[in-house]
């Protein structure tokens, strides 16, 4: 193994020492530039990548693929992929990521299904599948998590939201099992006016100290959105700008650790409209 090949592992070891492997991640640049504050933030397929109760009573099929690079190195890139398909009272999300390189590469699959209750109640839950793969002949180990989240609508303007990742405590690996992180999240949003969003969050490992996140998004011209956040443990902040216009949208965003730089993301949506709608609060933009 030559020296770029330590190298590379050397990073992925810190990394990964931060951000535990198959850990619960942020997906979407919407919710980076939120800081990953997405546990209460309803009806918006990015966010359902993190909490499943978000995409309850969503009234279109929203499809999404995102990118990131992380800390601008080729080796720590991250795709997502996700999808949340409305049926009867019912919506259906599944989920799909990589991150890492030939050498090391961790992949996680997901299928779930949210709805929501007496119309201010929403629950989800999902399964996962994780495959984390070595190269140099070393192999590859499969695992299975569960995921569960809730949300209530306290007011028009107000949400509550928590979930639960991994609640089956699992973990990954054939001779030396690694722990995959079992963390609780709970978090409030609000929604003042029309073009304003805040939104907090804490999650918390059940092995590290909490971690406390929050952003803020404001709409421009119904279409134009502008968002900032930041969390702590390890402190970061984030920024990020989007667009959304008849059921296309784009995103970039930003995140900037002290120590490891900054990390870039893009992510496309894409919303289609269906013939029947369900009940429930109009969709956050």
């Amino acid at each position: 193994m030559n020296i770029r090949c330590v190298s590379v592992f050397c990073w992925i070891y810190f990394t990964l020492f931060l951000y535990a492997g198959n850990d619960k991640g942020i997906a979407g640049a919407r919710m980076i530039g939120l800081a990953g504050a997405n546990t209460a933030i309803r009806k918006d397929v990015w966010a359902g990548y993190n909490n499943p109760a978000s995409v309850a009573g969503i009234d279109k099929y929203a499809f999404g693929a995102g990118f990131e690079r992380r800390f601008l190195l080729q080796e720590l890139q991250y795709a997502q992929l996700t999808s949340a398909i409305p049926v009867q009272k019912s919506t259906f999300i599944g989920t799909a990521s990589t991150f890492g390189f030939d050498l090391y590469r961790e992949t996680s699959v997901s299928l779930g299904c949210a709805r929501t209750f007496y119309e201010k109640y929403h629950a989800g839950a999902s399964l996962q599948i994780h495959n984390t793969a070595i190269g140099e002949n070393y192999g590859s180990a499969y695992a299975y998590t569960l995921q569960m989240g809730m949300q209530i609508n306290l007011s028009q303007k107000v949400v509550l939201g928590a979930d639960v990742y991994n609640l089956t405590r699992s973990s990954i690996g054939r001779q030396f099992r690694e722990r995959i992180p079992t963390v609780y999240s709970v978090g409030v949003s609000y929604q003042p006016n029309k073009n304003c969003l805040i939104t907090t969050m804490v999650d918390k490992d059940v092995l590290f100290k909490p971690r406390w996140r929050a952003g803020i998004e404001y709409t421009f011209f119904k279409v134009l959105f502008a968002r900032i956040g930041a969390s702590t443990s390890p402190d970061m902040i984030y920024a990020g700008v989007g667009f959304l216009h008849k059921g296309f949208g784009i995103d970039l965003a930003m995140s900037y650790h002290t120590y490891l730089g900054f990390t870039p993301n893009l992510s496309l949506r894409l919303e289609i409209n269906r013939k029947s709608k369900e009940n429930g609060l109009p969709s956050q933009p």
